[in-house]
């Protein structure tokens, strides 16, 4: 029997433990605390950047938030490759799944009716929510 990488839990406003973290959909406000590696502070001093912007920035643009700015592509390409070179998920996907399924949400992410009525983006979010779900289940059968 395959095992689910993802339980669909109630929104709630705890924090997630780390275990909740991996297998939850509904972890996205998370509070963390971090040590900066020492060089990385030094460096974001001399160019006056916080690590926190740095980190919102990755996630941001990993997350497909920043793809609408004129530089947002190239990084969002570099990110793709940094995440399959960590070797993140390796251990239930392969290279081309993991591109595969940023591939497939950038699709789903490129589908957005700019300049449509209010009634139009209503059903356009309804669709990409069961997208979505179609696109979770799609992933957690190949995990196993």
């Amino acid at each position: 029997m395959k095992k689910k990488v993802f339980q669909e839990v109630q929104p709630s406003l705890r924090v997630a433990s780390r275990k909740q973290e991996q297998t939850s959909t509904d972890t996205r406000m998370v509070n963390c605390q971090l040590l900066v590696p020492q060089y990385l502070q030094l460096i974001c001093k001399l160019v006056k950047i916080s690590p926190e912007k740095i980190l919102k920035d990755f996630m941001g643009v990993l997350g497909q938030q920043s793809l609408s700015s004129p530089r947002g592509e190239k990084p969002y390409l570099l990110l793709i490759d940094y995440f399959t070179a960590m070797t993140y998920g390796e251990t239930n996907y392969s290279d081309a799944d993991i591109r595969s399924m940023f591939s497939e949400l950038k699709a789903i992410d490129d589908l957005w009716p700019h300049g449509a009525d209010e009634k139009f983006v209503s059903s356009h979010c309804n669709w990409r929510e069961e997208y979505l779900k179609y696109w979770l289940e799609k992933w957690q059968g190949k995990a196993f």
